[in-house]
């Protein structure tokens, strides 16, 4: 099974490098699996405790679930190509730039909420501790930032995206990637759509390489991170100049605890109830829900305290692993078939040509197709649910700002005019009054 997955990881890479297509979610959704599926080049799974690390081999059912995800996305992007739309969007907003002012308002005043609300906590080099005193004040920081950069880039908003793109700095110096992660590849994934179809490997490679520095960078700070926040400049020195440090980086790093989630999974055939999927897709349709008494049982919650009861920090779920646990193969298959048709989706929303709407639209699908490798569906589905609040909030917002300059315009140009003459002239007669 290795030697079968290596083959479709590099065949199916190739192709979305080399095939002559255009760049799109599915494009995204292969290369995310091809980083959250790591492990399976290596051939093993570990986790950590107490800076002791387990190292265990990968089960051929575990190499069976990822070459079904990879081989379904290949033949949704297969099938894409050859199903004619049946619809194109079309959506018209005319407060553009105010949209970009007001997701930059959100995610500025989310900051404030942030600092005021978790102060110097948020320094602590311990990740546990700054998550214990963030709220949703967070949420709207995260969220509006990710979605405003790719909508300041795509308005050519140089200024803004600087301002978006600080304030996702700073989100990774307090100790969370993801945002940065997301914007960015959001911001990518439509410059990519934007030039047609082509051979991505040929005409992008520069890009590519800055993919990678990104990548490489966001690996390394997560390795760094409790170094610099703690300011202990001398270990930070020793772990930069060790070779050891950037491999260990790489097959100690997030996908190999991700999948050991699902090979222990696989190994102990652990089993949960689907009515735990159930409640999650519900509690998407309710806001505040925890403050209004919901509670959804995550994945996590039924798995660690089975499989790795003494770990002694969060391990990042598995979707995979949870739909396998709660419904087997064919419940698998079931949500591939799900995640594909979202993908195809997201594809559609690139063609709307509001590009507030199509930038905005995007860090949805990008956490679709990129982040869901490390969520389970409860978690998942509150992403996009947040995400699509912040931006329906900035659009409304927008276009009550918009609405309301106009009349004011309106008004303004009617206590201007000047007064209509009462005398209604005769035909062939000038249409103001000839002096006596």
């Amino acid at each position: 099974m290795h030697e079968l997955f290596l083959i479709v990881a590099s065949v199916g890479s190739l192709y979305y490098l080399l095939g002559k297509r255009g760049f799109d979610y599915f494009s995204l959704a292969f290369f995310s699996a091809d980083v959250y599926f790591l492990p399976g080049f290596f051939g093993y799974v570990s986790y950590g405790v107490n800076g002791a690390w387990t190292n265990s081999v990968i089960y051929p059912e575990t190499y069976g679930i990822m070459i079904a995800v990879m081989l379904s996305i290949l033949l949704a992007t297969w099938c894409s190509a050859r199903i004619k739309p049946l619809w194109g969007p079309g959506v018209t907003i005319r407060a553009m730039n105010a949209t970009a002012g007001f997701l930059l308002l959100f995610a500025g005043a989310g900051f404030v909420g942030v600092l005021a609300t978790a102060g110097h906590e948020l320094l602590q080099p311990n990740k546990a501790v700054v998550l214990e005193n963030l709220g949703r004040w967070d949420i709207l920081f995260y969220s509006a930032a990710s979605i405003g950069f790719p909508v300041a880039l795509s308005l050519n908003r140089r200024a803004l995206s600087a301002a978006f793109l600080a304030l996702l700095l700073l989100d990774i110096f307090i100790g969370f990637r993801s945002a940065f992660a997301i914007a960015l590849l959001s911001a990518m994934t439509l410059y990519l759509h934007r030039q047609g179809v082509g051979r991505l490997a040929k005409r992008n490679w520069r890009l590519g390489l800055l993919a990678l520095a990104i990548g490489f960078f966001l690996f390394a700070y997560a390795y760094f991170a409790f170094a610099v926040k703690s300011g202990s400049w001398d270990l930070l020195r020793s772990l930069s100049t060790s070779p050891e440090s950037y491999i260990f980086l790489f097959t100690h790093s997030e996908p190999f605890v991700i999948q050991e989630t699902l090979n222990e999974v696989i190994a102990y055939r652990f089993k949960t109830d689907i009515a735990d999927l159930v409640s999650s897709i519900a509690n998407l349709f309710t806001v505040f829900a925890p403050e209004l008494g919901a509670r959804a049982v995550g994945f996590n919650d039924l798995f660690q305290r089975a499989l790795f009861p003494e770990v002694d920090y969060g391990m990042a779920n598995n979707i995979w692993a949870q739909m396998w646990s709660a419904g087997g193969w064919p419940l698998m298959l079931a949500f591939l078939v799900i995640y594909n048709l979202v993908l195809a989706l997201g594809n559609r929303t690139l063609a709307i040509r509001n590009v507030v709407v199509r930038a905005g639209l995007a860090p949805l699908f990008v956490y679709w197709a990129f982040y869901i490798h490390r969520n389970d569906l409860g978690y998942a589905l509150n992403l996009e649910k947040r995400s699509f609040l912040v931006l329906a909030a900035a659009i409304a917002m927008a276009s009550l700002a918009h609405a309301a300059s106009g009349n004011r315009k309106k008004s303004t140009l009617r206590s201007a005019s000047p007064p209509t003459n009462d005398v209604t002239p005769s035909h062939g007669a000038p249409d103001y009054r000839a002096p006596d």
